[in-house]
């Protein structure tokens, strides 16, 4: 079995504490934004406690600062947060890719897509695509970003779906980084970024970006494949979709599972400065991290979806506890748990009503690795090289991106916030998911491209089906809002922007949240309660 979270002690930037939590984030550096026409002050107030800037990002204006001897974390949040002209500062947490849970291979096929029972499971517990290429197997004018840990540039079955840089030279080889010309050709602020771009480098404490977002880890290579292995080759295994192309943003590094925030938003960026029209993102950690939220909400201004990894922690994120990005309450963020070949929620796989949105295959799931050894297929892990079999919301999560992807391609008119709802109103509702998901189903990618959507629940007989109802949607008209924060007054109770206080005495079952910054952070594991990185051998095959 493998499984990852993040330490965390309690976190209040409100009250400027912060508790030791070792290398959860990175030291002697914090992520800070000043408020909109406020940044001339910036470099002032940097110079006052001795601070230099490391970096920034271009679209969400967060600034990486590195911090002078003598100023801790917690007292630089302290200072900034206390300066009126800053929107926000809080700490560069390290966080976890939601990592794969392995079991004994012994499936023959690629039941997510046709479940006909021979994994011993119930038929037709799949997402129809084989129904849907009937229709649409996708388009290569479609790019999905994989924010991840890279892909093998090299793999057969993954060559002729990786994105090129239109306006970058092309690399004198094409599967060597090294070989381009050393100019930044379209000026994006990246050199020789052809094929993507590797924000991190050997190590998630001192990143070291470079243009080779080949995977060492082989995470990302898996979800790859869910998403756009080329269909129709006559070899290996099919994406969903077969034909888009995929944008490698690699994000961690080559040792392990983990990454920081202020990667992850880098990648965030690149992918909507330079065209992608979907996120995929199997990560996350227990932090509300405004930074990554800014990220993604510049992401949805830009019409943009983001699909995230539900987390792997088998709890109801609809409680104290969240697993972010996927828990924001941002509606380009499709949240997204996994299922098994029975359409049951997946032993490890967090829900929430309000939380998380659908399901997808997320056991048993065959797709490519990399053609070369990484940290998953050496001992102890041992899984092999080519192709193989693993488990997760990591899994469902490119699952969700790949149908999307299909259904941009069909229709191309649609806006982003019209596809979601596409691929909502089909999903096919399954007794697994009923009352732990917002849709209360697990996608089915023909209902959504053929239109055929079944009859949801509408216990209030508004029609407007449950799912929209939903508190997590905010647009729903026939809604009483008395204090006009967006959620619907019969929703409050159990969706609401609440302070400290008031989530005291609602108890373990509310959200605590801040309110529309969302720049409070939570109350996520109680003092003395500990989660690490735990990495298990894979079982004899």
């Amino acid at each position: 079995m493998l499984l990852a979270s993040l330490l965390w002690g309690i976190v209040s930037f409100h009250g400027y504490a912060l508790a030791d939590m070792g290398e959860d984030y990175v030291p002697n550096e914090v992520l800070v934004k000043f408020k909109v026409g406020q940044a001339a002050l910036a470099q002032g107030f940097h110079a006052q406690i001795g601070a230099k800037v490391a970096g920034s990002l271009a679209v969400s204006k967060v600034n990486r600062v590195m911090l002078p001897q003598g100023v801790t974390v917690s007292d630089a949040v302290r200072l900034y947060s206390s300066n009126p002209a800053v929107e926000f500062a809080e700490p560069n947490y390290i966080l976890h890719f939601a990592d794969t849970v392995p079991n004994d291979p012994q499936f023959s096929n690629q039941w997510g897509h046709r479940n006909t029972g021979q994994l011993g499971g119930t038929p037709d517990a799949d997402i129809d695509s084989v129904e849907a290429w009937d229709i649409s197997v996708g388009s290569d004018s479609i790019v999905l970003a994989l924010t991840d840990t890279g892909i093998d540039l090299t793999h057969p079955d993954l060559i002729a779906n990786i994105w090129t840089n239109p306006g970058e030279d092309p690399w004198l080889d094409p599967y060597d980084p090294t070989t381009g010309n050393g100019v930044d050709d379209d000026l994006n602020g990246y050199v020789d970024d052809w094929k993507g771009y590797d924000f991190n480098g050997p190590s998630p404490l001192i990143p070291i970006r470079d243009n080779d977002p080949s995977d060492g880890v082989g995470h990302g290579t898996h979800c790859a494949g869910i998403l756009a292995a080329t269909g129709n080759n006559g070899m290996g295994v099919t994406g969903v979709s077969w034909n888009a192309k995929i944008m490698p943003l690699k994000i961690g590094p080559d040792s392990g599972l983990t990454l920081t925030v202020f990667v992850a938003a880098q990648a965030i960026d690149y992918a909507v400065a330079n065209g992608a029209d979907i996120i995929c993102a199997s990560w996350g950690g227990l932090a509300g991290i405004s930074t990554i939220r800014t990220a993604i909400d510049n992401a949805h201004s830009a019409g943009v979806l983001f699909v995230a990894a539900a987390g792997n922690f088998g709890i109801n994120t609809d409680g104290f506890l969240k697993f972010y990005p996927a828990s924001y309450d941002l509606d380009n963020i499709i949240a997204v748990a996994a299922t098994d070949d029975n359409d049951e929620l997946a032993d490890f796989s967090n829900f929430g009503r309000t939380t998380v949105d659908v399901g997808a295959p997320g056991v048993g799931i065959l797709s490519t690795m990399p053609t070369y050894e990484v940290f998953l297929t050496q001992d102890p892990y041992d899984y092999s090289t080519n192709y193989d079999y693993l488990d997760g919301t990591s899994m469902a999560t490119p699952f969700v991106a790949g149908a999307l992807a299909v259904l941009i391609s069909a229709y191309p008119t649609e806006t982003h916030m019209e596809i979601r709802d596409r691929l909502f109103s089909g999903v096919n509702q399954v007794p697994g998911l009923e009352g732990i998901t917002v849709t209360g189903g697990r996608i089915n990618l023909n209902n959504s491209i053929t239109g055929s959507y079944p009859d949801f629940p509408d216990d209030d007989q508004d029609d407007v089906a449950n799912w929209i109802d939903n508190c997590r949607f905010t647009y729903n008209p026939g809604q009483e809002d008395q204090d006009g924060d967006g959620i619907g007054d019969a929703c409050e109770s159990q969706y609401s922007a609440v302070t400290n206080a008031e989530a005291a005495a609602y108890g373990s079952s509310s959200l605590v949240g801040s309110g529309a910054t969302n720049s409070l952070a939570l109350l996520f594991v109680p003092i003395g309660t500990v989660m690490v990185l735990r990495l298990w051998p894979r079982r004899a095959r």
